[in-house]
């Protein structure tokens, strides 16, 4: 990263460095900045992309260290600690929201959702909970019921008579579980693996406190990585020719702005819902010949079509 700040000339006059610093002194940085403060730093980019509820999901997975060889662990007959990230995230962002890290041999996701949840309220307002199978129990439906949130888990043995099926909220499930919706989740593994492939999936650290750090650091760093992305690529820009007019589908702020071949606004129509003229995600808009406007609807699944006016 120094031999980078060396050639990177722009970068160093927006940090407003007079010199650039030796590693050993980032290192010590990294060390001395709390959790609670990387916590909150990771909390507070989904306030810049969202303002209303989110479609949230939520999904574990594990780290592998290596600073100490497997043969060495196997012979020495010490007991193996991995370490579990559990992460809760927008689904439509693709931002992580809150984070916990556990160290231990065998830990089981459940058990760090209270924790987690109890995070993501803090940070944010959620709509739908997307969860795993791995999840499926009771009192983790109730948890979310109770905020007023919806839960998308699918339940064990789905083969069986839903009066079967243990549970007044795993009941309610059977009968509203929506398979398109539940895909959603897919994205929390999407995400896992963008931080693996591009942070590495091994920790360096010795200690657990720096190994939780360290997770912590490469989490900011994919979130500020995504935000690069969705800024690059949150407005689809369709122009009609003959008139030399410009749509704009505002993803971010479910709109869709019309501007004149100058750059001079002309109209917006939209904001967030799920009724006929409104938008959730619009990712695409086009016009035809007769100057109809096309707006591909994302997470409301359907194409809408408005005239002139």
């Amino acid at each position: 990263f120094v031999e980078w700040l060396n050639v990177a000339t722009e970068i160093v006059l927006q940090l407003q460095l007079q010199t650039i610093p030796h590693f050993t002194t980032l290192q010590k940085a990294a060390a001395r900045i709390s959790q609670g403060i990387l916590h909150v730093a990771i909390g507070r980019f989904i306030g810049i992309i969202s303002t209303g509820k989110i479609f949230a999901g939520a999904d574990a997975t594990g780290f592998e260290n290596r600073h100490a060889a497997p043969y060495y662990t196997y012979r020495c007959n010490l007991r193996h600690a991995f370490t579990k990230m559990s992460a809760g995230s927008d689904m439509k962002s693709q931002l992580i929201c809150a984070v916990v890290i556990q160290h231990h041999p065998v830990s089981h996701d459940i058990k760090h959702f209270s924790k987690l949840f109890s995070q993501m309220k803090n940070v944010t307002t959620m709509q739908i909970m997307v969860l795993d199978k791995g999840y499926d129990a009771e009192p983790i439906h109730k948890m979310i019921r109770d905020e007023n949130v919806i839960s998308m888990i699918p339940v064990r043995n789905r083969g069986c008579l839903i009066s079967r099926t243990k549970g007044r909220y795993r009941k309610l499930m059977r009968r509203e579980f929506d398979e398109t919706l539940y895909h959603e989740r897919n994205k929390t593994e999407t995400i896992f693996s963008v931080i693996k492939r591009r942070f590495d999936s091994e920790i360096k650290s010795y200690d657990n406190t720096m190994k939780t750090k360290e997770l912590l650091y490469r989490v900011l760093a994919y979130n500020c990585h995504r935000m690069c992305m969705i800024s690059l690529v949150y407005v689809m820009i369709s122009r009609k020719p003959s008139e030399g007019n410009v749509y704009v589908a505002d993803r971010l702020n479910h709109r869709i702005q019309k501007f004149d071949g100058t750059g001079n606004h002309m109209l917006t129509f939209g904001e967030q819902g799920r009724i006929d003229g409104l938008f959730d995600w619009p990712s695409k808009v086009s016009v035809d010949s007769t100057n109809n406007v096309y707006v591909a609807d994302s997470y409301n699944s359907r194409i809408q079509k408005f005239d002139t006016n």
